[in-house]
């Protein structure tokens, strides 16, 4: 029998064969569960913007809370987009506290990502503990950014990619279009953005398998749905319903850095920015590892089973083109980061898609002789453990660093108004991005009311703060990025609760003569300050 003829039945063994748990899908398992460990050393992880994604779920379970006051403070959108996070926590939280919820939700995205990772490696006929090369862009900069719904999205990408792959290898219909249709649409509650990394995804892994004319009308009509509702979105929504703090941070933006900055920029929006350039040793030992893999690379027969029939009939250009497909599509991503400006509909957008460019990983590494494997998978193995150690450092760091917060937070009354005045808001083990910056947000999350900036301030946003209910006035010269600046002669009337973490002399220039006015509580690096009028909950 011809080679080309073995081709499609040795493809589809291989295909029956995977969901068997053989010993490198065992270690991918185990190895995933484990890398969730810094999501549960701490009372919430070191992200960013997590509390704020945490405080919206929250509003969203007591919002008929009458002790929180937030009928009467917020709206509910439900048709926004990137809701994922919002409303499976918010539903997980029934059953189980709210802050274990959001954590669960986390942990279940980055083993996710691990196993999403073994499902390409062996559609790309590699060892299946290739797979974890996926594990190494989880705690990229967007986690550490707490951007949730990215966390979410990311095994979401990785394995749709091997579900389009899958189903190109047979004609298509109904069933294959509805799942491309669904898969598709999950994206606008899941994520915008990658949608449409999605959709470049399925269009490039269609054009290089070019299933026909017919199938391909089924592939891409499916990918329309989730296209059209996105659109539908941004051409109803108009420039005015930019809040004044998103025109700010907008404003903001700096100029289009150069192709030289991002290589530069590669370690630490794949690992964060460490105090003391740990990202750098992450980035080299997962370099070590590829070079190692290259330098031992042979083309065995499970690599070249792993090339699937079908495909352009253009001669030898069809067997190019499905071969290479992965490293093509891999390319498409990193070539996205190179030239993405800072600003592409949303922000901090081309920093995300390093991450997305490493995770197709374990379908482009050469695949090994046998004999050889054992120096590659000990390296694997030190820069996994390694990753490992720094990451749960920095997440119990972080939570050395919050738990007075959060003793603070939980002896104030529900339903009133806190100011955030979080002038230390960098972590010192993870100095960017500033994981302390909402900090302020957890208030909102365990007690409701009204904070200084919250995200129900964004247009896209499920939850609304009420127009007339902004602190207008403060917004226009303090914003969460400057706290120092605020002033309570100005703008102490807005709120009963003051957070505070910085140095003790910045009270005296914050409060001025009205210091002597207020009470307040440490906790280690943090102060809680109130009207010595009104009454401290738990007292």
């Amino acid at each position: 029998m011809a080679a080309s003829e073995a081709l499609p039945q040795t493809t589809e063994a291989g295909e029956r064969r995977r969901w068997r748990l053989d010993r490198d899908g065992a270690v991918v398992l185990l190895v995933s569960a484990l890398f969730t460990l810094p999501l549960w050393l701490g009372t919430h992880p070191p992200m960013t913007d997590y509390p704020q994604h945490l405080s919206m779920a929250s509003i969203l379970h007591w919002y008929h809370d009458p002790a929180r006051h937030l009928v009467e403070t917020y709206t509910l959108e439900y048709t926004r987009p990137n809701t994922a996070f919002v409303f499976l926590v918010a539903a997980l939280s029934y059953v189980m506290p709210l802050g274990i919820a959001g954590k669960l939700l986390m942990a279940l995205s980055v083993a996710a990502t691990g196993l999403a990772g073994l499902g390409l490696a062996r559609r790309a006929g590699r060892p299946g503990w290739f797979g974890l090369f996926a594990l190494l862009a989880t705690y990229n900069v967007a986690f550490f950014f707490g951007f949730v719904n990215n966390v979410i999205a990311t095994p979401l990408l990785l394995y749709g990619v091997v579900l389009t792959d899958r189903l190109l290898d047979r004609p298509m219909g109904w069933r294959s279009w509805l799942i491309i249709a669904l898969y598709g649409c999950s994206f606008y509650f899941v994520h915008v953005q990658f949608l449409f990394l999605f959709v470049g995804a399925v269009g490039w892994l269609t054009l290089t398998r070019f299933p026909g004319w017919r199938n391909s009308l089924w592939i891409f009509s499916g990918l329309l749905f989730g296209v059209a509702m996105t659109l539908l979105y941004y051409f109803l929504r108009h420039e005015e319903t930019y809040t004044y703090a998103e025109k700010g941070l907008y404003a903001s933006v700096g100029e289009r850095p150069l192709i030289f900055d991002k290589l530069i920029q590669i370690p630490e929006n794949l690992f964060g920015v460490y105090a003391e350039g740990e990202h750098w040793l992450l980035f080299l030992l997962a370099v070590l590892v590829i070079l190692r893999l290259c330098q031992v690379r042979a083309r065995s027969e499970r690599e070249i089973a792993a090339v699937p029939a079908g495909g352009p009939s253009w001669g030898g250009v069809s067997a190019f083109l499905v071969g290479t497909r992965f490293y093509t599509l891999a390319a498409w991503f990193l070539g996205a980061y190179l030239l993405m400006p800072p600003a592409f509909v949303g922000l901090f957008v081309y920093q995300r898609l390093i991450a997305v460019a490493w995770l197709m990983l374990p379908a482009v590494l050469p695949v090994p002789e046998m004999g050889r494997l054992r120096l590659a998978r000990v390296l694997v193995g030190i820069t996994i453990v390694t990753h490992l150690v720094l990451t749960s450092e920095a997440a119990y760091a972080f939570h050395l660093e919050t738990r007075g917060g959060h003793e603070l937070i939980a002896k104030t009354e529900p339903g009133k108004n806190l100011m955030s005045l979080v002038l230390y808001y960098s972590s010192s083990v993870v100095t960017a991005p500033p994981l302390l910056l909402h900090f302020g947000a957890h208030y909102l999350a365990e007690k409701g009311g009204r904070i200084n900036f919250s995200f129900s301030e964004l247009h896209i946003s499920m939850v609304q703060q009420r127009p007339d209910l902004g602190f207008d006035d403060l917004r226009t010269s303090v914003n969460e990025f400057v706290p120092w600046v605020f002033r309570f002669d100005d703008f102490g009337y807005h709120f009963d609760y003051f957070l505070f973490r910085g140095h003790r002399d910045d009270l005296k220039s914050i409060f001025g003569k009205h210091l002597s006015e207020m009470a307040w509580e440490t906790r280690d690096d943090w102060v809680l300050l109130w009207r010595k009028s009104q009454a401290l909950a738990g007292r």
